[in-house]
Parts: C-alpha cells; sequence; structure tokens
C-alpha cells in the first residue's frame, strides 16, 4: 500500500469513529473502568409531564452501562417547575442529556416533538424510544441489547410491544404483552391490540410481529436515517404507529417482541396535562384532521395517495406486502392477521 492510499484509509478511519464511536470489541474501558458497550439514544418527548424528571433518572440509575446511555428530551412545559424533564439526574449525566424546550403553548403533538428528539440523535449505536412517564427495569440497555442480537438480522431488526401497566403490574413481571392484531379506528386508521403471554410463548427469543408501539421501541441507530420521523404530523395520535410500523418494514426492518420486559408506563393519568386540552379546539381538530388524512394517504388508504414523499412508505419492500404480512385488507377493512 502507498502512503496516499495509507492516508486514505487513515483519514476515513478517524471519520468514522469521530462519527460513530470506536467499535465496541476495540473500545476498551469507559471512565467508570467498566467494558465499553454500543451505546444507546433514548428519545423522550415530554409534554407538562411531573413524572419525566423520575424517568431520566432511571434511565441512569438503572442501566448497567449508565456512562453510553444519551438522552434526547423535547419538554414542553408551562412556567410550573414540576414540569421540567431535568431535575433529579445524577449531576454527573448532565453531558448526556440534550434538551429542546418548546413553551407548552406551542406544542403540535407527539409526532413533531418526537421528530425533535430525533434531530438530537447524535451517531449512537442504538436508538430508543419511549413516552416520559416510564419505569425502566434494572439493567435495560444490557437486556435490549442482548435481546436485538437475538433477530436474525440484528442491523435490521425492531424491538417494540406496550409496556406493561405500572398500576397493574411490577418489573418483576414475566408475562409479556405481545400486539396481537389490528382493528380500524372511526378515522379509517388501524389501531394494535394486544394480550399478555407467559414467557412459554417467546421461548426465551424475540418473536416476529408486524406492529410498532410509539411508546417502547428500540432500534439500530440506522434507523433515523433511514425512517426518519416527520415533522409535519402536527396533533396526530391515533395514526402514529400504524404510519411508523409500515414505513419502517417498507424500510426494510423487521419488527419483534422482545421476549422479556423493558419498562412499564403509567397510562392513563386522567389527573395531568393532555396537549390537546390545552389548545384552540377548532384549531386542534383542523390541524388534527389534515394529520390523520396524510397519514391515510400516505399508506394509501384515501386518495390522492402521495407517493415519493420522504416520509412515506420505503422501497425495500411495497405497502402491499406490508399490508398482507400484517395481514390488514385496506380496501375492506377486514383483518385477518393475528400474532398471538
Amino acid at each position: 500500500m502507498n502512503n496516499n492510499a495509507l492516508y486514505a484509509l487513515l483519514a476515513l478511519t478517524l471519520f468514522c469513529l469521530a462519527l460513530h464511536g470506536p467499535p465496541a470489541e476495540f473500545a476498551g474501558v469507559d471512565e467508570t473502568n467498566q467494558p465499553r458497550l454500543p451505546t444507546i439514544f433514548v428519545s423522550v418527548a415530554s409534554y407538562r409531564d411531573a413524572e419525566c424528571s423520575k424517568t431520566i433518572d432511571e434511565l441512569f440509575k438503572k442501566a448497567k452501562y449508565p456512562h453510553r446511555v444519551f438522552v434526547g428530551v423535547c419538554q414542553q412545559n408551562s412556567t410550573d417547575p414540576t414540569e421540567t424533564c431535568n431535575g433529579d439526574h445524577d449531576p454527573q449525566f448532565d453531558k448526556n442529556i440534550r434538551t429542546i424546550s418548546v413553551p407548552h403553548t406551542e406544542a403540535k403533538g407527539p409526532c413533531v416533538a418526537r421528530y425533535m428528539c430525533s434531530t438530537l440523535y447524535g451517531g449512537e449505536s442504538y436508538f430508543m424510544q419511549i413516552d416520559s412517564h416510564t419505569t425502566m427495569v434494572e439493567d435495560w440497555d444490557e437486556k435490549c441489547i442482548s435481546e436485538i442480537s437475538k433477530c436474525p438480522v440484528p442491523e435490521r431488526s425492531i424491538l417494540t410491544m406496550y409496556p406493561n401497566d405500572r398500576d397493574r403490574y411490577t418489573t418483576k413481571t414475566e408475562d409479556v404483552p405481545v400486539m396481537c392484531s389490528a382493528k380500524f379506528n372511526d378515522k379509517g386508521l388501524p389501531t394494535f391490540t394486544a394480550a399478555m403471554k407467559p414467557p412459554t410463548f417467546l421461548n426465551g427469543k424475540p418473536r416476529l410481529n408486524a406492529f410498532i408501539a410509539a411508546g417502547y421501541f428500540f432500534a439500530p441507530g440506522e434507523f433515523v436515517r433511514l425512517v426518519p420521523f416527520d415533522p409535519s404530523l402536527a396533533h396526530l395520535f391515533q395514526g402514529e404507529e400504524i404510519l411508523l410500523s409500515a414505513r419502517a418494514w417498507t424500510c426494510g426492518f423487521d419488527i419483534y417482541t422482545p421476549s422479556v420486559n423493558i419498562a412499564l408506563h403509567h397510562y392513563l393519568r386522567n389527573e395531568q396535562p393532555k396537549f390537546w386540552n390545552d389548545v384552540n379546539k377548532a384549531e386542534y381538530e383542523a390541524k388534527k384532521a389534515a394529520s390523520e388524512s396524510r397519514a391515510r394517504r400516505l399508506l394509501g388508504l384515501e386518495d390522492p395517495v402521495i407517493t415519493d414523499d420522504p416520509y412515506g412508505p420505503g422501497h425495500v419492500r411495497s405497502l402491499n406486502d406490508y399490508w398482507r404480512h400484517a395481514g390488514i385488507d385496506p380496501k375492506t377493512r377486514h383483518v385477518t392477521g393475528n400474532f398471538c
């Protein structure tokens, strides 16, 4: 190899290290003398959530390798100091937290907030999305990486589930919630159903599925580039998950239920502020209807169908093949697929 080629190879290597960090197997130990693991970026979108700060704290406290965890927060708060996401964690992890703060009066719903979180992604090995009222299990980071490594093609696999309800279950619960099937809501968009299954149902390894839960999924970091988050889905709630599922699958990602629980979720939160209660009702309904229409048109469920959109289905596999994989007939709205 001549000197020019050697310098070119060295420059390329340094560029890759700067962008992604060193490969885990050559990374030695970190600043706490722990073995280095691949890094994890956690997306946390929060709306006036008094539990957000605790969630951020748990991400570090319950990780086996907390220095390899990086959090991207979009907090949409009022002036109430209890709503901050940055109040409880150990200050040593300040450098691991990236934050976008938006006045709650300018919030546009979870999809836009998750898009903002994704802009904070810094090339970490893995991308995980959770809600801001989530309780983690011990060593959640190691469990996520272990589970995804069991998938046939880990670099194109996604782990996901509706986390157990923390009002009914604990972090010691062994039964796993599996996303079973789908049904069309009154807006013409498929939503998902789930059921608790014993550990024997998954037999110690991730189980193939077709549906992604917005409240927990874990994917290779490249997911952010290949399935970019759509900033134009203002006030979309139901419809977020089916669009994300179809886009990820058609971009070549397979979807799996992990064989172990990773988190708990606080679901109803009736006493907590909701973004749809803090906005002008007429404006909210109009923007939500427009986003629901966009989701249907991207999915081919409404005319005129949107094609060749950067936030539409991918080109590795067809949308029709996704519907067949999920067991959903988009024309008749008949659902036969059942992953339980």
